[in-house]
């Protein structure tokens, strides 16, 4: 009960100087426990801090994006190098329900390199990158029926596309609903068949594009993401 604790997170960061005013309180030793977001997990250099906890550290891994197993292996890298920094050992306690996942598993370099290699034999098996090309297109408005329909729109326009290409969706976003704006997407994953076959796509997906603006309802908006890095 005497232990103190502060938080670090975006309510209590919001006002100007706040952030550097609780790392600075905290190096010099002015509560014991520091419970934070992700805002914490890299860029702090703190000498007396022996002990890391990470709370669900596999919550990241179910999230339906292909990075989703490489971003939790690098939070938990990053967290786990706050403690023991200098001379006395650190500490890392994580807290998950799949501890045999592979991010889970260690940080050492042997584990990097584990790691690595079987998250590169999983993208070159589904054509994800660096083994592919995917492209996300996405239809969004405010209302629901409009920006679905607008998917089911680019979904009959690229699936003439074929050779060494792969349709997905449509299906609505992850975070279907964002800025009041409703958002379906259609996905294509290209595998890598040589630069010619590339530029050929480019070319077939600008005048598809052309096509797709053309008929598309006014309330609508489209985008295209190439290898995105968030699939949120």
């Amino acid at each position: 009960p005497k232990v103190r604790v502060q938080r670090m997170d975006m309510d209590t960061t919001s006002s100007k100087n706040s952030h550097w005013k609780i790392l600075n309180d905290f190096k010099k030793g002015k509560f014991d426990i520091l419970l934070g977001t992700q805002m914490i997990a890299k860029g702090l250099d703190f000498e007396n801090v022996t002990l890391v906890g990470i709370i669900s550290a596999d919550t990241g891994l179910y999230l339906p994006d292909f990075r989703a197993s490489e971003r939790t292996f690098q939070l938990i890298s990053q967290v786990a190098g706050r403690a023991g920094r200098r001379k006395i050992p650190g500490e890392v306690v994580v807290q998950s329900f799949a501890p045999s996942n592979l991010p889970i598993q260690g940080i050492g370099e042997e584990e990097q390199e584990k790691f690595y290699k079987q998250i590169m034999k999983e993208r070159k098996l589904q054509s994800y990158p660096p083994f592919g090309k995917l492209i996300v297109f996405e239809s969004s408005s405010e209302s629901r029926e409009s920006a679905m329909n607008g998917a089911k729109l680019i979904h009959s326009v690229l699936k003439r596309i074929s050779n060494g290409t792969k349709l997905l969706g449509p299906a609505p976003a992850v975070i279907e609903k964002l800025r009041k704006r409703y958002r379906w997407r259609v996905m294509i994953l290209l595998s890598r068949t040589g630069n010619k076959r590339l530029q050929e796509v480019k070319l077939t997906l600008r005048s598809m594009m052309k096509e797709i603006r053309k008929k598309m309802q006014r309330d609508l908006r489209l985008s295209v993401d190439v290898d995105p890095v968030n699939m949120l």
